[in-house]
């Protein structure tokens, strides 16, 4: 049977065990300050969610949605463009594209503008209607 050297027998076990007693405890500190983490930005969000009413919420989300729609036209009729061989219809189909999507942000933000005025006279609660299918009409 072999004997360990004296190096071999300096208790490597509590070394070890005071390492991994230390991993964790840091391993149990981020998962609290992560979890804390959590919670402030969860209550902060409905914080803001609750200073900014729903009607106005559900603007800006149209807003965004309408706008991103706009540079994808956008993008898809640049592609169409490129596929020109005349440099002078590439360039004018080009014009037209970027007038294209001009003309979709104007409108988006006059839709906006609607729904903001919407929202004014309505209020900014959510709209969130019982449907009851016993009151409408099946047409036979």
């Amino acid at each position: 049977m072999k004997t360990k050297s004296p190096s071999q027998s300096k208790r490597p076990g509590i070394q070890a065990h005071s390492c991994s007693r230390k991993s964790g405890k840091l391993l149990r500190a981020a998962t609290g300050t992560a979890a804390l983490i959590l919670v402030f930005v969860l209550l902060s969000e409905h914080a803001t969610a609750e200073r900014m009413n729903a009607c106005q919420l559900t603007a800006d989300t149209v807003l965004r949605s309408c706008r991103r729609a706009a540079q994808s036209d956008y993008w898809l009729a640049l592609a169409k463009c490129d596929n020109l061989a005349n440099p002078a219809d590439r360039e004018r189909c080009q014009r037209q594209a970027r007038a294209d999507r001009n003309d979709a942000r104007r409108t988006c933000k006059e839709q906006k503008d609607a729904r903001l005025a919407a929202c004014e006279r309505l209020g900014g609660a959510p709209y969130d209607p019982v449907i009851n299918p016993s009151n409408f009409v099946i047409p036979r």
